[in-house]
């Protein structure tokens, strides 16, 4: 919940295959033969799956934080940014659909364009407010110091009851 919002399953599930399909991509270069072990291994003080979650529920975070900035300033995209959302859509899905990772995640093609439409304003009002205060667009990404400077004025609550039954690393991908 951002600010009153929930962030719902549907919404998050676009987070959870991107960031399923980027460390999938770093264990396969690890163990093309047994990509699970890549998972499962313990670095940086937490497990691979769990920093795979925590980084997707940031991202969710942060792009809602900057979604709603960028509602209340009545932030639209061009016509040219919603040719390159629609492109996205469709590479999006194409990707999902590829190996039914859609039907795994229970979500249709609206869920998907829904929740990237919502980023691609997220991400307009976030290079909008870094310019706005002499900052580089990269210092409000997740994990920037600006932006946890930016996101502690804000009322936050991730549910770990259900965030901690999401099995990362098992969600999209078959071992």
């Amino acid at each position: 919940v951002v600010e009153g919002e929930d962030i719902t399953l549907r919404e998050f599930a676009v987070y959870v295959a991107y960031e399923e399909s980027k460390v999938q991509e770093q264990a396969i270069a690890y163990d093309p033969t047994n990509t699970k072990k890549y998972w499962g291994l313990h670095t940086n003080g937490q497990f691979i799956k769990f920093a795979a979650r925590n980084a997707a529920v940031s991202m969710a975070i942060h792009d809602e934080l900057f979604y709603q900035l960028g509602i209340e300033k009545n932030i639209t995209l061009t016509e040219e940014e919603e040719q390159t959302l629609g492109n996205d859509v469709m590479d999006f899905w194409a990707d999902l659909t590829e190996n039914a990772k859609e039907q795994r995640l229970g979500i249709s093609k609206e869920d998907t364009e829904l929740a990237l439409r919502k980023i691609a304003i997220a991400e307009k009002a976030q290079a909008i407010y870094a310019k706005l205060n002499n900052v580089e667009y990269k210092d409000y990404h997740f994990e920037g110091e600006a932006f946890l400077e930016f996101l502690s004025q804000y009322d936050y609550k991730i549910n770990e009851q259900i965030v901690d039954k999401l099995d990362f690393g098992d969600i999209t991908i078959n071992h």
